[in-house]
């Protein structure tokens, strides 16, 4: 099925309008009655749901229109600000249907270029969910934020942001440090649920609600118990849920036993465990695609028994790796290249060169991006769970700005809509308008 998005004018608006109630008018003069009994039965229902293909839990706005031909007419029905239309009285047989948006500047009949067609039965109720592109202003992209008052209450937020009613499964890491963390979100993404953040020994108020809220049936806590204590453990077991825990004796090796619940690897996604920036990045690029993020001691001139392990049993064919020789060791990236088929070094300058190299490869044309605080990593985590399970980059600022060579790719990308994480101290407002990303001709 195809949905196109059409565009028109006041103009347009005004004389559609008069064309619309002439034909309304005439259908008036010359329909015959019929027995509300008779209607029923030669008639059929469209029950149409419309969401935007960037936010698949996101309903679309006012403004909407279905243009349906039958009979040789074409009839338009607005679209309520729920995103659902409701058509009755439609004759059975052969239906086309296309998707218009009344609130853009282009004429409707200029810009329809598809629509797809079915036929109805008499009676029946033809229920449909379908999408459209968020619409797009090249010079001022909607911007929002997903933001709480603390770390904690932020993860909260994002997991309202994608999960508006339920999730089949919840993950759980420290959020007060960052190390198991950083590989957490491909399994968030595997397991089609959030990555929500704890304190070791207590479970903070605004999680425990979500996880209520959520109702999941499993949640998977990443870590050892000094890391996620058996305190937080129990206290959900005594809400009834079913815990699983994954963990090594360190970092790397909880980040290789995360990344052994990823079967069918296609690119180990190599990243220092020693700082969080780089991972940050990979965590969005790696859950879009629900491979593992693995973390190696880039000081090491070998990638470590955890890493060729994980490797091993994942059956990854290739490996991009996250920083330059002095994040990851040469002899690292030499024993990758020894084991794989394809080795990908992304080095910049600093964290957010090396961020727009990564993104730059992996996205061509994202309609939608997440901007988060590059400077700290508590939000950023649970945002490249929620960027890349709906396939958008995560982007890292630099105070109030996005810069470099990852600002010009964020302009380069124009965006339709930005999702700012955290509170407007960490990223202001600003960094919603591309007048604040470097490479903004404005």
């Amino acid at each position: 099925m195809i949905c196109t998005l059409a565009r028109k004018d006041p103009m347009h608006r005004r004389m559609l309008g008069l064309v619309i109630a002439a034909a309304l008018s005439l259908l008036t003069v010359v329909a015959v009655p019929q027995a509300p009994s008779a209607v029923a039965a030669e008639t059929a229902t469209l029950d149409l749901t419309i969401r935007y293909d960037e936010l698949p839990n996101r309903l679309v706005h006012d403004g909407y229109e279905l243009a349906l031909f039958y009979g040789g007419d074409r009839h338009l029905t607005e679209v309520g600000g729920d995103g659902r239309v409701v058509v009755g009285g439609i004759p059975a047989g052969p239906l086309e249907v296309t998707i218009v948006n009344g609130a853009e500047e282009w004429p409707v009949f200029d810009r329809s270029s598809g629509s797809w067609t079915f036929g109805l039965a008499a009676g029946e109720t033809r229920v449909l969910h379908e999408t459209v592109a968020y619409p797009s202003d090249p010079m001022r992209p909607d911007w929002e934020r997903a933001a709480g008052t603390d770390r904690f209450a932020t993860a909260v937020a994002l997991s309202r942001y994608l999960y508006p009613a339920t999730a089949p499964a919840v993950v759980l890491a420290n959020g007060l440090d960052f190390p198991d963390a950083l590989s957490a979100a491909p399994l968030a993404a595997r397991l089609e649920g959030p990555l929500l953040l704890t304190a070791r020994d207590r479970l903070p108020s605004p999680v425990a609600a979500e996880i209520k809220r959520l109702k999941p049936t499993r949640i998977v806590i990443v870590g050892g118990t000094g890391v996620v204590g058996e305190s937080v453990a129990d206290d959900l077991r005594s809400r009834g849920y079913a815990i699983k825990r994954i963990a090594g004796n360190d970092r790397y090796a909880t980040s290789a036993a995360i990344a052994r619940t990823l079967a069918g690897c296609t690119t180990a996604y190599i990243a220092t465990g020693r700082d969080f920036p780089d991972a940050l990045t990979f965590g969005a690029i790696a859950a879009s695609l629900e491979d593992p993020v693995i973390l190696v001691d880039g000081s090491k001139a070998q990638l470590g028994a955890a890493a060729v392990g994980a490797i091993s049993t994942t059956g990854c064919m290739q490996a991009e790796v996250a920083g330059g020789p002095t994040v990851v060791s040469a002899g690292i990236f030499k024993d990758l290249d020894a084991r794989l088929g394809l080795v990908v070094r992304f080095a910049g300058r600093d964290r957010y060169e090396t961020a727009a190299l990564a993104n730059d490869h992996q996205y061509i044309a994202p309609r939608h991006s997440f901007i988060a605080s590059g400077r700290n990593f508590p939000d950023a985590l649970a945002a490249a769970a929620i960027a890349g399970r709906i396939s958008a980059p995560l982007v890292l600022s630099n105070g109030a700005r996005v810069t470099g060579q990852l600002g010009e790719f964020l302009t380069a990308t124009d965006p339709a809509l930005v999702t700012l994480v955290g509170g407007e101290e960490v990223v202001p407002n600003a960094l919603g308008h591309p007048s604040s990303w470097d490479g903004y001709p404005g």
